[in-house]
């Protein structure tokens, strides 16, 4: 298979998906969701019942979460894991709810409309890709997800430390001891959300890859997409290689170069799919007037598939025209044009009549 092939694949995807655009991007929302509810219900330390643990009772949260903005189904999955944070340990859980909705506040502040961000960076980064997130995020939201990207690395710090705050409280705890619980509580997690170097580091390499690709993308040039990610992915894996020297991060070398190199390669195969335009012969053109230079991208289309060309003989002659030759757009167009250029010849003899008369009393 050449590439013109692969091109005209995408393209064919890509209409397919234009088409039912709707439908897509809803299924996707919907099983996105669901998938988050039954990974907060299954997580270890919670017991995994309740009513809201329920499946069918999820599947219809993840209903309303598609049906609703994206950021009341992120809403919904922090509830949900309130809920089963303050079912293990109702100190520890309040707090740690509290924590996850003040980012959850600072998000949807300002940028609501990316706010399930905050949801996918502790899933890629749990499992290892890191830079996955960031890199999708340059390439087509721009400097405004740097809030839900950072927003998102602490609502993974805030993850890490669950099982520390539900281990807090053992026993059952007075009203003398309250104050003493919630100032250690608090300053615990102080130290692990603000102090911690693994997370200040990791957060700044999300932020710091996303920027590189937005930034490079502004240089207009042939495939700077993929020669952008290739260069964040290289830096971002270069700061996460130095994170494990400097700041002990979690996951091993061989993990993060790997998923490192596969997130490059995943955003790349988005990019690749997500533009229906042939970049190859892509050139850049410059002209100038009295007031104004111009600067015009020029970007040749595609052929999705055989292309089927239709000669038809058009002709004035009325008397010879056959039907079904000539459409009916055509034939109004024709009897339009007939009926101006009478009209005209109808004016001019009476402007020459016009003329005539006031010559001759002159």
């Amino acid at each position: 298979m050449n590439l013109q092939t692969f091109y005209q694949i995408r393209g064919n995807l890509y209409k397919l998906a234009k088409r039912y655009e709707t439908i897509i991007h809803s299924a996707i929302k919907f099983l996105g969701f669901l998938i988050i509810f039954r990974i907060i219900s299954s997580y270890s330390l919670f017991t995994g019942t309740g009513p809201l643990n329920s499946f069918w009772l999820q599947l219809v949260l993840a209903v309303i979460s598609t049906v609703l903005p994206n950021r009341c189904g992120v809403l919904i999955a922090i509830l949900l894991g309130g809920y089963n944070l303050i079912s293990v340990s109702l100190l520890g859980g309040v707090l740690l709810t509290l924590f996850l909705l003040i980012l959850y506040i600072i998000t949807v502040r300002f940028t609501p409309e990316y706010s399930y961000l905050i949801l996918l960076i502790p899933l890629c980064i749990q499992s290892g890709f890191y830079l996955l997130i960031p890199l999708l995020a340059g390439l087509y939201v721009g400097t405004v997800s740097i809030i839900p990207i950072v927003m998102g690395t602490m609502t993974w710090g805030v993850v890490r430390i669950i099982p520390a705050f539900l281990a807090l409280q053992n026993g059952e705890i007075t009203l003398d001891q309250l104050p003493q619980f919630i100032t250690s509580a608090s300053s615990y997690g102080y130290e692990q959300l603000l102090k911690n170097n693994e997370l200040i580091f990791v957060a700044a390499t999300l932020a710091i890859t996303m920027l590189i690709v937005n930034l490079m993308l502004k240089l207009q040039r042939d495939y700077i997409q993929y020669l952008a990610l290739g260069v964040a992915g290289g830096v971002g894996l270069l700061c996460l290689l130095l994170c494990k020297m400097t700041a002990e991060l979690s996951a091993g070398y061989l993990p993060v170069i790997f998923c490192s190199i596969l997130s490059v390669a995943i955003a790349a195969a988005v990019q690749f799919v997500w533009v229906p335009l042939d970049y190859k012969a892509a050139q850049n053109l410059s002209f100038s007037d009295d007031e104004y230079f111009y600067q015009v991208r020029v970007v040749p289309k595609i052929k999705i598939g055989k292309e089927k060309r239709e000669i038809k003989k058009i002709t004035d002659d009325k008397e010879g025209e056959q039907p079904g030759e000539i459409n009916t757009d055509t034939r109004v167009n024709w009897q339009r044009a007939a009926e101006m250029k009478e009209r005209e010849k109808e004016n001019t003899a009476r402007l020459q009549d016009d003329t005539f008369f006031f010559n001759r009393d002159e």
